[in-house]
């Protein structure tokens, strides 16, 4: 039968598979995406992050592999009952994955460039990964406010973006 076919699930039902994709391992994986977007959008409020290359390795690279490796393992977990919030969550694997292993290239290379345009994902992706998290805690709960324990959200506060100071990785 063709997905087109298939009527929407109410959403009750969108909430009860949401709540289950949550509790067997969704809150996991989102909670530590968002957490490890968090730390380095966190490191990059040190003037540090952009002028020094070992101290963009020893505080920003650990999160970009803990960041490819959720992705990782998200990759293996089961999608999203709702196939838009599964898109978003797929695009930012995808670019959290891409911007993981940019940073960690650019790092160990010392492409400042490279490494730049990582930060400024990463950036981007804790915002969309917020706005994220409050739609699958949303489907998760209809009707009534989200649960204390639900997923994991990075602030919503980003630092201002540096032009970019010459000389870190």
């Amino acid at each position: 039968m063709p997905r087109e076919a298939i009527p929407a699930a109410s959403p009750q039902v969108l909430g009860a598979q949401t709540d289950a994709w949550l509790r067997l391992g969704g809150r996991n994986l989102t909670g530590r995406f968002g957490a490890e977007v968090l730390g380095i959008v966190t490191v990059l409020q040190d003037k540090s992050a952009l002028t020094d290359r070992g101290f963009a390795a020893r505080r920003i690279r650990p999160h970009c592999i803990a960041v490819e490796q959720v992705v990782t393992e998200a990759g293996r977990y089961f999608p999203l009952p709702d196939p838009r919030a599964q898109q978003r969550w797929a695009q930012l694997q995808r670019r959290g994955g891409q911007a993981g292993a940019g940073c960690r290239r650019a790092i160990a290379e010392g492409r400042f460039r490279v490494f730049t345009k990582a930060m400024r994902d990463f950036l981007d992706i804790g915002e969309a990964t917020t706005e994220l998290l409050g739609l699958i805690a949303a489907q998760a709960a209809p009707g009534r406010p989200p649960a204390a324990g639900g997923p994991a959200q990075p602030s919503s506060g980003t630092p201002n973006r540096t032009a970019g100071a010459a000389g870190a990785p």
